[in-house]
């Protein structure tokens, strides 16, 4: 498992902290990704999505190697997480819970993760140490109106502290977040683009053939994770010159 490391400065004071950003495990196993997460040891731990895939029962087995993750990943820094389109797919339900318009959460996935200790941001924010706020933009892509929450957005970004945003899918960062005062904008979602040709990502859904946002650091506030699996959907495709990360991002006021 790669680290990637990223160094970023704000002029906001105060801010000296180290994040581990792991996004995308679709369940695989995670001894590796803990293994580079005690080796940076991070103040926090942030999570975009699509660490699970959706909550039916055909998936139960498999899903416990997210919930593996989470109960391992607390015991090195605290865990913010927010859910990517993964988790929020599959057969609805009046007794799951209804996630900021979602009616696809068993209730005993939200007491699991409670249980450990994560911070789940679902369109909703939270502190972190009195100086920076952390949210979560859910994925629009299985709700009716197909779109993320901007009053959400709008909320968050009139907040003072140093504010991150967990946004899944990169392809939200120009139509919805670009001009939006939000500190530090962390996605996953595209896999690295899944192949890479001359340092560019082949596919990603949501922005088609050699998509724009795959990987690395966009205008020094914006990053994108390549992930820590394979694509899942509809057949496993392989990565080819696009090793699974986890990310190092260094924070410093100036």
């Amino acid at each position: 498992m790669k680290i990637t490391k990223y160094s970023l400065q704000t002029q906001k004071p105060n801010i000296d902290l180290t994040l581990a950003v792991v996004a995308d495990l679709h369940t695989k196993k995670v001894a590796p990704v803990i293994d580079a997460l005690e080796k940076i040891k991070p103040d926090l731990i942030l999570s975009p999505g699509d660490m699970f895939e959706c909550f039916e029962e055909r998936n139960n087995a498999i899903n416990e190697n997210g919930f593996d993750f989470f109960e391992q990943a607390v015991k090195i820094a605290p865990v913010y997480y927010c859910f990517g389109n993964h988790e929020t797919e599959g057969e609805t339900s009046d007794e799951y819970h209804d996630v900021s318009g979602y009616k696809s959460i068993p209730p005993y996935v939200l007491e699991r993760l409670a249980s450990f200790g994560v911070h789940t941001v679902f369109d909703t924010h939270e502190p972190f140490d009195g100086k920076i706020s952390i949210g979560g933009l859910l994925s629009g892509s299985n709700k009716e109106s197909g779109e993320p929450s901007m009053e959400f957005v709008d909320k968050f970004s009139s907040l003072a502290e140093y504010k991150i945003l967990l946004c899944h899918h990169p392809e939200y960062y120009e139509k919805y977040l670009a001009e939006k005062d939000v500190d530090l904008i962390i996605s996953g979602h595209a896999h690295g683009g899944q192949w890479r040709i001359f340092g560019r990502g082949v596919f990603a859904p949501g922005q088609g053939l050699f998509p724009k946002y795959t990987s690395g650091l966009h205008d020094g506030r914006f990053i994108i994770s390549r992930g820590c699996s394979n694509s899942t959907r509809p057949i496993p495709v392989p990565r080819f010159f696009n090793p699974k990360e986890v990310l190092e991002v260094h924070i410093k006021s100036e």
